[in-house]
């Protein structure tokens, strides 16, 4: 005999577990990354917390370069993540490309049966992606910035929980990116500022020198000059033999 009660508080309860996991990972990750500010760093921690809360064994960040207009694989944890790392796709290629253009999150049960499933990088890798989860990164106002792809669920296929609980850890991500572009922005803007400062104060010291060489440089012309037309002027005098007295005979 069923029991309605009995199972409504059961669903009750996983999803309240389902939420203490979502606000857990929620405040993990932006303990994590509310300290780094270099894009590098915070990309790798991220990816890394992901995997950590999805299960899984494999991820990627791509982060789109609008120099190139390419997704590039910025940060790779797996099996082949040092042949991976660095690569560029197109920006609607494959299922990342799919997200990033959509800017919705995806999830692939069977990524070998997905039609935009890009398997020329697999293939080449020797890898196999069973399945997946691919989430947009975005910037504050919603504009695509990336993807981040979870890959290979170690206790059975991602489900819609996953979906979610990688949600909002994209939304913190992409967010925290974008804030650690801008500082390293302003710290550039800082270095070219210095550097302009060293350049105007190294010119304030060489003016002087420079002066003085081409003072020097004048005098010395001059005196060139007036040696020329010195060493001109004896060699116009008339040559004369020179006179010697009579000498006696003895």
């Amino acid at each position: 005999m069923t029991n309605p009660a009995g199972d409504q508080t059961a669903q009750l309860s996983a999803t309240v577990r389902e939420l203490r996991r979502q606000l857990a990972a929620a405040h993990t990750i932006a303990a994590s990354l509310s300290s780094i500010t270099r894009v590098g760093d915070l990309v790798q921690q991220a990816l890394d917390i992901s995997l950590e809360i999805a299960d899984a064994e494999a991820g990627s960040v791509l982060l789109y370069d609008s120099d190139v207009d390419k997704l590039r694989f910025e940060y790779v944890v797996g099996e082949k993540a040092d042949e991976l790392m660095g690569t560029e796709i197109e920006p609607d290629q494959g299922i990342a490309g799919l997200v990033f253009q959509t800017g919705e999150s995806r999830i692939s049960e069977d990524v070998a049966a997905e039609q935009a499933h890009l398997r020329e990088i697999g293939e080449k890798l020797g890898y196999t992606t069973q399945n997946m989860v691919a989430v947009p990164l975005k910037s504050s106002a919603g504009k695509p910035i990336g993807v981040i792809e979870i890959l290979n669920k170690r206790a059975g296929p991602f489900d819609e929980n996953d979906v979610n609980l990688i949600d909002i850890m994209a939304a913190q991500i992409g967010v925290a990116i974008e804030n650690a572009r801008l500082q390293e922005e302003a710290r550039l803007a800082e270095v070219v500022k210095f550097i302009g400062n060293i350049s105007h104060d190294v010119k304030n010291m060489i003016t002087p020198v420079r002066t003085g060489a081409e003072t020097l440089r004048m005098i010395a012309d001059e005196g060139f000059a007036q040696f020329d037309e010195a060493l001109a002027g004896l060699k116009s005098l008339p040559q004369t033999a020179p006179r010697f007295p009579p000498q006696s005979r003895a």
